[in-house]
């Protein structure tokens, strides 16, 4: 479901969305997020979209942390960055973090699958190039750096 918002142009409250299922992500000035932000509150149900304030991020540069934290109340708040989308929006050490937590996961899942291999090769194999290289693949793709 998409939300139609209306750009106002090529000015500084403009807003780049994007929509990809029930994933919604805007772009702008704090003041031209929140009320895009209050417009999809307003109209998304109607098209089945049903936003929530617990489990929206806002990434923020640091020098805009304070306006958006009292334009924003209800919503979580970083400078660092977030997971979106199985990939990462954010700052460089921000990645840097998220990339090292998921190289530990795949980690522990390689051994896990290496433990298996022994009684079971082919499941193992399987586990390995439908599972885990797909998600190392997207992850390279979708990550910069």
């Amino acid at each position: 479901a998409v939300v139609s918002t209306q750009s106002t142009g090529q000015n500084k409250d403009s807003i780049s969305q994007i929509f990809y299922a029930d994933d919604g992500l805007g772009g702008g000035s704090i003041s031209s997020v929140r009320d895009w932000w209050d417009r999809v509150k307003r109209e998304g149900p109607g098209y089945g979209y049903l936003p929530n304030p617990g489990k929206s991020w806002l990434i923020v540069k640091p020098e805009f942390e304070a306006s958006a934290r009292a334009a924003f109340p209800d919503v979580n708040i970083t400078t660092q960055g977030q997971r979106y989308l199985g990939s990462f929006i954010g700052t460089e050490e921000g990645q840097a973090e998220f990339v090292r937590g998921e190289v530990a996961k795949w980690e522990q899942e390689v051994d896990q699958i290496s433990e298996i291999a022994a009684a079971e090769p082919q499941l193992a194999y399987t586990a390995y190039t439908i599972g885990i290289s797909k998600r190392w693949s997207y992850l390279m793709r979708t990550t910069p750096g």
